[in-house]
């Protein structure tokens, strides 16, 4: 949400995360995709630790070959949009009072001092007004002040520190910044079909590093959380209990995963129950806290992506769990309209791993 230019300009998406780079550049004329460039990279352990860039050289370093190491195409500018990290930014639904277009900037910063945790001169702060025409309590989530006409904003805060670095070493990189956004954001942004309104679903990213949790509902972000629980927790348990190689551990998640020998089910349990229960928790938790007039809409689906999505049988596994409809999210989905005859240019399995960056992707190019 973090414009850092002010024009609209072509840019191509960088998702950085503790362990790897994931690059997309999308381009498009009368509704055609025109060009597709892609690519992912393994980087070292400890350039990134939970999203905060630790070595900004060797990041500058990493990125620029990973922009000259794509799987496929080219990428055609400097500018770059880049995810920020999950577990270091904070979004949230902010409930004001009615007000004039030239008061709401103010009274969003009075609010959100309440809420985020950092001091707001320490994060850089963004918002987007989602809904000024409600009926509902009045303050953040939570508190109720009467039933009067509202506006809803959905605000995002990141902490200066952590974008600063991010600048730095893109600049390094000799890109130019363009656009920083959250995650969460960007996912939603792929994988919740525009312009319709939707019933509340959970979209939940199970990322090598963490697994995030962001619930969409209506036409907007509601919720977000992020837990430890990751794609690489399941690798070290197999590794460990089966004695293999982190290949061979990735190479039955994906051919076998839960549908195969028992012994990968029985290896890696721990993890899952660990994963089911943390869901139910935070559904919980969202569907107590929902404003008035939104409590009897719960989450009735879910959607998968990232890379540890492509376990096989774990959307079955969770559907079964937790009692809900669990599938695997279409990043295409809005780049591509229900008509199209256009083939994907990457499988669906594939694109799993690419749903943030096409997210960023579709953020600064109008398809």
């Amino acid at each position: 949400m973090f414009n850092l230019l002010s024009s609209k300009i072509q840019a191509f998406a960088l998702d950085i995360s503790d362990f790897s780079l994931k690059i997309v550049q999308l381009g498009s004329s009368s509704k055609r995709l025109t060009h597709f460039a892609y690519g992912q990279t393994e980087i070292p352990e400890g350039l990134v630790e939970q999203g905060e860039v630790k070595k900004e050289a060797e990041l500058a370093t990493a990125i620029k070959k990973a922009i000259s190491r794509l799987q496929k195409g080219k990428i055609l500018t400097k500018y770059v949009a880049v995810s920020l990290p999950e577990e270091k930014s904070f979004v949230d639904i902010l409930r004001l009072p009615a007000l004039k277009k030239e008061e709401i900037s103010q009274a969003v910063l009075f609010e959100a001092a309440n809420y985020i945790p950092t001091p707001l001169d320490e994060v850089y702060l963004d918002f987007e007004i989602i809904n000024s025409n409600v009926r509902g309590v009045v303050g953040g989530s939570g508190r109720q002040a009467g039933s009067n006409s509202v506006c809803e904003v959905l605000i995002a805060a990141t902490p200066k520190k952590i974008v600063d670095a991010y600048i730095r070493t893109l600049k390094q990189a000799g890109l130019k910044p363009f656009l920083m956004e959250v995650e969460s954001l960007s996912s939603v942004r792929a994988l919740v079909k525009k312009g319709v309104m939707h019933r509340p679903l959970l979209i939940i990213d199970f990322g090598q590093s963490h697994t995030s949790f962001a619930i969409f509902a209506g036409t907007s972000l509601r919720f977000t959380s992020t837990i430890p629980v990751s794609s690489k927790d399941l690798s070290a348990l197999l590794m460990n209990q089966l004695k293999i190689d982190a290949q061979k551990a990735e190479a039955i998640k994906q051919t076998e995963g839960l549908w195969g020998d028992r012994k990968v089910l029985d290896a890696i349990i721990p993890a899952l129950t660990d994963l089911t229960e943390q869901i139910k928790k935070h559904l919980d938790y969202y569907h107590s806290h929902c404003p008035a007039g939104q409590a009897s809409q719960k989450v009735e689906k879910i959607l998968l992506c990232g890379g540890g999505a492509n376990l096989k049988g774990l959307a079955g596994f969770l559907g079964d769990s937790l009692g809900l409809r669990v599938e695997l999210g279409n990043p295409w989905v809005n780049i591509f309209p229900p008509s199209s005859k256009e083939v994907l240019p990457i499988t669906l399995e594939q694109s799993m791993a690419y749903a943030t960056a096409l997210g960023l992707a579709l953020g600064t190019y109008s398809l």
